[in-house]
């Protein structure tokens, strides 16, 4: 078999230095052909290579990476089954900006899932660029994917029908925003804090930041999320102070 050298410098450095791990025993990958097409002499097909993520990270921060050293927001953002909203909040806990992404024809019955990534990704890689050129050095908090998984089985077995598409939007609800949120900013080298969603949708407080601040109901759970992102960077800030001194 045939196999084409990638054209893109990237994507040739990242499979090289796999190889070479692979010969000096230090790395084990999992390797396949993949034949789309084929007829009675030749046949069309792909040699694809398992890439560990650490590594392929280490050649992509270089094109994003953007040195912070003076945090001065925290960005967050509150996953829906066809929205994620983003609220940017001060140091001191005041909402900067805030906006929803709203993308209900991607989740749409029968829209192809394949394309969803990547319209989303698209996205969010524009809104990281507008924040980072017009404010300035920002981390970023976003729903722990893992509770949210549990928080999904809950609403389910709870049974509680919230609206006449609660079971369809319960059904498209998916945890794997959260988790493209977390692989976009490992890319753009932004830190990203994992807080736990419970209580950020219905509860007084989040009543209370819809009627001061005049959000909608998933603006101010961003601004809820946002909050707590802050408040464990600065514990964890306060700890990394102390253990200096």
């Amino acid at each position: 078999m045939k196999v084409h050298i990638p054209k893109s410098s990237l994507h040739k450095s990242i499979i090289e230095h796999v190889i070479n791990l692979a010969l000096s025993n230090e790395l084990a990958y999992q390797a396949r052909v993949y034949v789309y097409n084929h007829g009675n002499s030749i046949a069309n097909c792909s040699l694809q290579i398992t890439v560990p993520y650490d590594i392929y990270l280490s050649f992509y921060n270089w094109k994003w990476c953007r040195p912070c050293f003076d945090v001065r927001y925290i960005l967050g953002f509150d996953v829906n089954f066809d929205n994620i909203a983003w609220c940017l909040i001060d140091l001191n806990g005041n909402p900067i900006d805030w906006d929803v992404i709203e993308f209900p024809h991607l989740v749409a019955r029968g829209f192809k899932k394949k394309t969803l990534r990547g319209e989303v990704i698209k996205e969010l890689h524009k809104l990281l660029n507008y924040i980072y050129v017009n404010y300035g050095c920002f981390i970023v908090s976003v729903e722990d994917p893992e509770k949210l998984g549990f928080l999904k089985i809950e609403w389910i077995l709870r049974g509680i029908r919230l609206g006449s598409k609660y079971n369809y939007k319960v059904s498209m609800f998916k945890t794997k925003f959260a988790k493209w949120i977390i692989e976009t900013c490992e890319k753009h080298c932004i830190k990203c804090i994992p807080v736990n969603p419970s209580g950020t949708t219905h509860s007084d407080k989040h009543d209370e930041v819809m009627k001061v601040f005049r959000m909608n109901r998933h603006e101010a759970s961003a601004y809820i999320i946002a909050k707590r992102g802050l408040q464990q960077y600065k514990e964890k800030k306060t700890k990394t102070i102390k253990k200096w001194l």
